[in-house]
């Protein structure tokens, strides 16, 4: 139903974002730490794409979209983000991961929630997933939004045939189960542990892995992910992880896990991080979350972070949350088995309160988090808002590293008006120009080019 507006929204992106990446040469390589690959990779990935466009060959586009994403997404402004997210969302529909297809449109509209076509395709993917009343919602929501662009009115033609499809169903009637009570987990020796009340099946093995990823040609990449009960021991792995990365950059093979020869391999650049847990000792969770912090590390939660896993995404510089994963928070407690006295006890817990709030203070987190987990009982666990995780600065990008970033791109853009022969001035006004006059053109990178170059539309 929407190949067309898929293929020329993904066309779009690509083209898009091409000039971004001719003036990032040094920038890009300055930040060491954040997932991305350098202008050449990035270039060659969005030839990957385009490539995949022509062929309409939604597997690959996946793949593309994503690694492009991982490493290249730093320097991306609002718009080319939100239409590559918008492209990798179509391509998971024709792939069928309908599931995937609506998390990727989530994180999209938590960009601009007035994005049409990640709405039209959140609303397809539902659908596809049988869920009509939500998919219905969703794209009647979207119907109301007035079209601004070319790809507005393509996404508003496809919502209605959107809709004439849902009217046509009949929607399907699940009783909702109801919440089963968590149950408190067995306490433990360390006094330093969160009770991680909420125990459902982890997806996957509890531990650390990941790759230091080389591809021969001295590119070097790192991933982790962390998943299940956080100990000392998870702190220890992940630090051994960036250990082996900070060796094989300075050129020990030996420290990498997995080789390549393929020099547009790009797990071998950048690094990615992600976590799925319930929580666990809290020492280990702050030092897993300074390890973070001292690596500019981007952060995204695959399912749950609960509890003290919390402490490890504030660590983080650039926080994701996204669909229906989760992060939610309690008020911590004592797990020791051994008999103590009263003002122990009170000690004891005062002190791991106040490490917490100096933890929070550090990372550029309101105290207030600290004091809002008391308010909740250990046996219970508070959900956290899209709102709430704002508020705390659970989600996006911390303001410090928005401050760099910004000062990173006000050098790239020095460095291209200096290229074009142009003062500072001169180019914002080009660039402005180039953005309302090239948003919805179908050549968008040579009408980008042409009125950077010129000045002229």
């Amino acid at each position: 139903m929407f190949n067309g507006l898929r293929e020329r929204c993904a066309a779009f992106a690509a083209l898009r974002c091409t000039f971004a990446f001719v003036v990032v040469v040094s920038v890009c390589l300055s930040a060491r730490a954040q997932a991305q690959a350098s202008d050449e990779q990035c270039s060659a990935l969005l030839q990957q794409t385009s490539s995949a466009l022509a062929a309409r060959s939604s597997k690959q586009i996946v793949s593309s979209e994503r690694q492009y994403l991982t490493w290249c997404r730093e320097f991306l402004d609002g718009d080319a983000y939100e239409m590559h997210l918008d492209s990798l969302a179509s391509a998971l529909i024709d792939q069928r991961q309908f599931s995937e297809a609506t998390g990727v449109a989530n994180r999209c509209l938590q960009s601009n929630l007035k994005n049409l076509l990640c709405l039209a395709h959140k609303a397809e993917a539902l659908l596809r997933s049988n869920d009509v009343a939500q998919s219905k919602a969703v794209a009647e929501r979207a119907a109301r939004l007035g079209a601004v662009t070319q790809f507005d009115l393509l996404a508003k033609e496809n919502l209605t045939r959107l809709l004439e499809e849902i009217h046509s169903r009949e929607p399907p009637r699940t009783a909702v189960p109801s919440a089963a009570r968590p149950n408190r987990n067995a306490p433990g020796d360390d006094l330093s542990s969160f009770g991680d009340e909420v125990k459902p099946p982890q997806p996957a093995p509890a531990g650390v892995s990941g790759d230091v990823a080389c591809n021969g040609t001295g590119a070097v990449g790192l991933s982790i992910t962390i998943n299940g009960e956080i100990t000392m021991k998870t702190a220890q792995d992940v630090g051994k992880l960036f250990t082996a990365f900070h060796a094989a950059e300075q050129g020990d093979k030996r420290s990498c896990t997995r080789t390549s020869s393929d020099k547009n391999d790009l797990s071998a650049f950048g690094t990615h991080f992600d976590i799925n847990s319930y929580g666990g000792d809290v020492s280990a969770a702050m030092a897993i979350g300074r390890l973070f912090r001292k690596e500019s590390a981007s952060l995204g939660v695959e399912g749950h972070c609960i509890s003290s896993c919390v402490l490890i995404l504030a660590g983080a510089v650039d926080r994701q949350v996204s669909g229906d994963n989760v992060v939610g928070i309690h008020r911590p407690y004592l797990a020791s088995g051994r008999t103590a006295t009263s003002a122990e006890i009170a000690a004891t817990y005062s002190g791991y309160l106040a490490q917490i709030k100096s933890y929070l203070r550090e990372m550029n987190v309101p105290t207030r988090l600290a004091t809002d987990m008391l308010a909740v009982e250990p046996e219970a666990v508070r959900m956290l808002t899209l709102k709430e995780l704002e508020s705390y600065r659970l989600l996006g990008v911390d303001p410090t590293e928005q401050e760099r970033r910004a000062v990173s791109r006000e050098i790239r853009d020095l460095k291209e008006a200096e290229e074009l022969g142009i003062d500072r001035i001169e180019y914002t006004k080009r660039k402005a120009r180039a953005n309302a006059t090239c948003s919805a053109a179908a050549e968008h990178y040579d009408c980008f080019n042409r009125v950077m170059k010129t000045g002229a539309n």
